[in-house]
C-alpha cells in the first residue's frame, strides 16, 4: 500500500516511476527509479503500528460487543488491558459484573489476576484517597491481586477480609494481597451511571515507550544500503520515503531530532547554569553516515508531510523538486524554506 503510495507522489512531481529496475544486477534494489528531468532513487519504508496497537483494538471492539449483551448491568467503563487480551478472562469479568448487577451489590472495580481460578470468585474492601473501594476477582491461585491505576490504599498495613463464593475467607495485610506493578489479564472500574454497561475507553496495562524516532533511524540505515546500491548504477539523489500512519506517527520535530540528534542542554554544576542545546551524537545523518540518502520524506497519515534534505548527502538533490515546504540546513541554522 505504501509502495502504491509513494508511486502516486511520484507521478504527482511530473516523474515516470520504474520499480525494481531489472537493470539492476546485483545487490538490493531501490524501490523505484523515478525517471524525469531530475532523475531520482525512492526506497520506501513502512512503520506499521506496534503490536500492542493490534490488541487495544481488539480488545476494545470485543468488550463493546459483550457490554452491549448485558441487559442487567448500568454504568461506565475503563479498562485496563494486559499484554494479551484474553477473551476467556473477558468472558468471566462481564459475567462478574453482571452477576454483581442482579445481586445489587456494589462493586467499583473488577480483576481477573494473571493466575485466574474462574470457579471462585473473591471479594474485599480497603480505603483510598477516592474512599472506599469495593473489589471483585476472579480468584488468585497465588494470593495475590492488581491495584487499579490510581486506586493504591491508604494504608497497606491494614487488615483485609477477603470473601469466596466457595464460602471459604482468609484475612492477611493489604501488602500481602494487592500489588502496585503488577499486571492483570483485565481490569474495569465502573463508574454508576443510568445508561447501559458501556465501555468508555482502554489503556494497555504497562507504559510503553514510543520507539518511532529509534525505527525512523533504523530504517535509513537500511536505506542507505539499498540506495548506495542503486547510485553504484546511476550516480543520481536518493530519497527515503518512509510512510507511518496511528499513534506512534513523529511530529515535525521529532523527525528532526530523529535525522540529526536530540536535543540536549548541557547543565552545568558549581553555580548549576544551563549551558547552550545543541544536537545530540545519536542523529543518523551527519558528514560521515547514511550519505546515500540525499532527502528523508516523512508522511503521517494522508495530510501530513515532513521533507528534510541531508546536508551531507553524496548526491545532491534540488529541494525544487518537492514542489512544498522542505527543511534544509541555511548557515548553521535548519529552516523551512517554502
Amino acid at each position: 500500500m505504501s509502495n502504491e503510495r509513494a508511486e502516486q507522489w511520484l507521478k504527482g512531481l511530473g516523474y515516470a516511476p520504474e520499480p525494481e529496475p531489472d537493470w539492476i544486477l546485483a545487490g538490493e534494489k531501490p524501490d523505484f527509479f523515478g525517471h524525469g528531468e531530475a532523475p531520482v532513487w525512492v526506497e520506501v519504508k513502512t512503520l506499521d503500528p506496534p503490536r500492542h496497537h493490534a490488541v487495544m483494538g481488539r480488545a476494545w471492539e470485543d468488550l463493546r460487543a459483550r457490554c452491549a449483551k448485558v441487559e442487567a448491568a448500568a454504568g461506565d467503563l475503563y479498562a485496563v488491558i494486559g499484554d494479551e487480551y484474553d477473551e476467556k478472562a473477558a468472558k468471566w469479568l462481564i459475567g462478574a459484573l453482571a452477576s454483581e448487577a442482579t445481586s445489587e451489590r456494589r462493586v467499583d472495580v473488577v480483576v481477573v489476576p494473571a493466575d485466574p481460578v474462574y470457579e471462585v470468585t473473591a471479594r474485599f474492601e480497603y480505603a483510598t484517597d477516592d474512599g472506599l473501594i469495593v473489589q471483585t476477582c476472579a480468584r488468585s491461585e497465588s494470593g495475590r491481586y492488581t491495584v487499579y491505576p490510581g486506586l493504591e490504599p491508604n494504608d497497606w498495613s491494614t487488615k483485609v477480609q477477603i470473601r469466596h463464593s466457595d464460602g471459604s475467607r482468609s484475612v492477611a495485610s493489604l501488602y500481602e494481597v494487592l500489588e502496585g506493578g503488577a499486571d492483570a489479564k483485565l481490569a474495569v472500574r465502573i463508574f454508576p451511571s443510568a445508561t447501559p454497561l458501556q465501555l468508555r475507553s482502554t489503556i494497555g496495562a504497562g507504559a510503553r515507550e514510543n520507539r518511532s524516532v529509534w525505527r525512523v533511524r533504523q530504517e535509513i540505515r537500511y536505506t542507505n544500503r539499498q540506495l548506495r546500491n542503486g547510485q553504484s548504477y546511476q550516480t543520481v539523489p536518493g530519497v527515503c520515503a518512509i510512510y507511518q500512519d496511528g499513534l506512534d506517527a513523529l511530529g515535525e520535530q521529532q523527525v528532526l531530532a530523529a535525522l540529526f540528534g536530540d536535543l540536549t542542554i548541557q547543565v552545568m554544576p558549581n553555580p548549576t547554569q544551563l549551558g547552550p542545546a545543541f544536537l545530540g551524537r545519536n542523529g543518523v545523518l551527519s558528514p560521515t553516515k547514511n550519505r546515500g540518502v540525499s532527502a528523508v520524506r516523512y508522511e503521517r497519515g494522508a495530510t501530513s508531510v515532513t521533507i528534510v534534505v541531508n546536508p551531507w548527502a553524496a548526491h545532491a538533490i534540488d529541494a525544487r523538486i518537492f514542489r512544498q515546504a522542505v527543511w534544509v540546513l541555511d548557515g548553521d541554522r535548519l529552516i523551512l524554506r517554502e
